[in-house]
């Protein structure tokens, strides 16, 4: 951060001269500031310009009083001398939250992974009477019609990579991409249940007491979507096995590939089901494979643009087709073993 901006920061939220400002870790898309004095902790938010434009960081800032109103523990957006949630110095939004103490989560603890079905159930719960005054409209979440665009686009120009072994596993993801667009067209997806959704719930974004979640934190991507997307990325993140945990900040580690023990996504929905308002409904039940194969895909298509080109085509094969192929296998045996939980 250049000297100016950080003094003129200061003198907006009073922070004092004497606290310490240090860059920390927090996620490939923006850069957290902990601010430090021998009494507060603050966290000092660069964002990323592409989540600050009006009127999105006016509905995230709805959002996160609603909740904090609702006792879900999110951070508090802290307000500048002017009375302002957000302070902007030459078109870079900045904002100050509160600190909030957890631990990471163990991705070894069954009971963590049911706690974050539970959490997630709260917070749906909570957000079904969200209703903000700005705007936030976004299209389908990891769309298969856009990814094929995307990943034909992506065949075209490398063509002379295609005697390289890992072309072959570009042509069955793309055959994947074409199975979702078959069993989940538009239509059916916009008529699955929604609400307000975190759109990327993952153990990099959580903190822990014990076994349940004590704070919830990036809402760059919240947005009204089926609420499925969810239950997605909590079987993919919590209930997935991967080797070395989540790294918020590494986008190898945050899309790396995993695998699948039914118990523990048995634990991530019972958790869900047993909190929720509404246990998922069998057109819900009947998407998640499908959208989860739409999330694995997506995920390394979109982090094409945060690394360099020699790597894209790494990043779209490495360890993919294993979890795909366990999705399409077991697909069946996975609609049923989620349906069954609702009676659990």
């Amino acid at each position: 951060m250049e000297p100016e901006t950080e003094q003129q920061l200061r003198k907006e939220y009073g922070i004092s001269q004497y606290a310490a400002l240090t860059l920390i870790r927090g996620g490939t898309a923006n850069l957290n500031y902990l601010v430090q004095s021998s009494e507060d902790k603050f966290i000092l938010r660069i964002r990323n310009k592409k989540y600050s434009a009006d009127p999105w960081i006016t509905y995230e800032e709805e959002y996160l009083n609603y909740l904090k109103e609702q006792g879900i523990p999110v951070p508090t957006i802290l307000a500048n001398k002017k009375g302002e949630l957000h302070t902007v110095i030459e078109d870079q939004v900045y904002q100050l939250t509160s600190f909030m103490e957890g631990s990471a989560c163990n991705s070894g603890d069954r009971k963590q992974i049911a706690g974050s079905g539970r959490f997630l159930a709260k917070l749906h719960n909570t957000l079904a009477d969200f209703v903000p005054t700005a705007d936030k409209r976004l299209p389908r979440y990891d769309d298969p019609s856009v990814m094929l665009t995307q990943l034909e686009a992506y065949m075209e120009k490398n063509k002379q990579q295609s005697h390289n072994a890992e072309w072959e596993q570009l042509i069955w993801i793309k055959s994947q991409l074409n199975e979702i667009v078959q069993h989940i067209p538009d239509s059916y997806y916009n008529a699955l249940s929604k609400v307000v959704i975190h759109g990327d719930y993952h153990p990099a974004n959580v903190a822990y007491r014990e076994a349940e979640i004590c704070a919830l934190f990036d809402f760059d991507w919240i947005s009204l979507q089926p609420r499925v997307r969810d239950v997605v990325d909590g079987i993919i993140y919590f209930a997935g096995v991967r080797q070395g945990g989540i790294d918020g900040n590494d986008i190898f580690s945050l899309t790396r590939s995993c695998s699948f023990e039914w118990g523990r996504i048995r634990d991530f929905v019972i958790g869900y089901n047993q909190t929720g308002q509404q246990p998922l409904q069998p057109d819900e039940v009947y998407s998640i494979p499908y959208l989860m194969s739409a999330r694995l895909i997506n995920s390394r298509i979109q982090a094409l643009a945060k690394i360099s080109v020699d790597r894209h085509l790494e990043m779209l094969t490495a360890g993919l087709i294993s979890p795909l192929l366990w999705i399409e296998e077991n697909r069946e045996h996975l609609i049923e073993e989620v349906r069954k939980q609702k009676y659990t």
